[in-house]
């Protein structure tokens, strides 16, 4: 599909004390500077613990800033990854819940709901190369009804499962011609109509992308004849 959305790096406020000790917090300016075992956090603290906007830096390089509250991301904040992506959008909980916008560093971009960290809900998924996916999603991959747009024209509405074109849906050419009915795992697969453009019909079985079993063919002039296919070639007709 493309890409899953990164692990976020959390610290921990809940091991111990020594955390939000005097000792690992300082002034500067109107904000404070609060040293933890996983980085640093630069803004307002309350009762020894983030609150308001501010920044965390992690020692690997990741950086957050944004709101917090209670010791916690949350609210509407930024994650810089180490490695160029960039999410921006509403946290809870320490993780990404809400609306967002997630920027991989390969130049594909996903904007829509997140749950717990990752894409949940409807959204839009723009790819580098011009494709462009809108519709559901269930932990971080395409789940319910969507559309996907090819760049060279094509262009599927209907059902997705794990990921893959699955159910009924309907497939439209950039030449003109429709497939409409049955997916399997991303292809054609079962019972499936094509409306060719210049008017002729068929109705039968599919099987891989492939006209394959019976059906019947129907011309734009009222003529039909029952056709049987293997993987699209014709082997008999009447």
């Amino acid at each position: 599909m493309g890409c899953s959305s990164p692990e976020v790096i959390n610290y921990s406020n809940k091991k111990d004390d020594k955390n939000n000790s005097a000792n690992n917090i300082r002034s500067t300016n109107d904000n404070q500077i609060k040293i933890t075992e996983f980085g640093k956090y630069v803004g307002p603290l309350k009762n020894d613990k983030m609150e308001g906007k501010g920044t965390f830096y992690w020692s690997n390089g990741d950086r957050y800033e944004g709101d917090f509250k209670n010791d916690e991301r949350d609210g509407f904040g930024k994650y810089f990854y180490k490695n160029g992506n960039k999410y921006e959008g509403d946290f809870k909980n320490n993780m990404f819940n809400g609306k967002g916008i997630f920027y991989w560093n390969n130049g594909d971009r996903y904007e829509g709901q997140y749950k717990d960290n990752v894409m949940e809900g409807k959204g839009i998924y723009y790819y580098l190369n011009g494709d462009k996916y809108d519709g559901d999603w269930k932990n971080d991959i395409r789940e319910g009804n969507g559309t996907f747009y090819w760049n060279n024209g094509n262009k599927y509405v209907g059902q997705y499962k794990n990921d893959l074109r699955e159910g009924k849906g309907i497939l439209f050419y950039k030449n003109g011609n429709r497939y409409e009915g049955e997916f399997k795992e991303g292809v054609a697969e079962g019972n499936g109509k094509i409306f060719y453009s210049n008017g002729n019909r068929y109705e039968g079985k599919f099987h891989d992308d492939k006209l394959h079993g019976k059906g019947i063919f129907y011309y734009k002039d009222g003529q039909k004849e029952k056709h049987e296919y293997n993987e699209d070639n014709l082997i008999s007709r009447e």
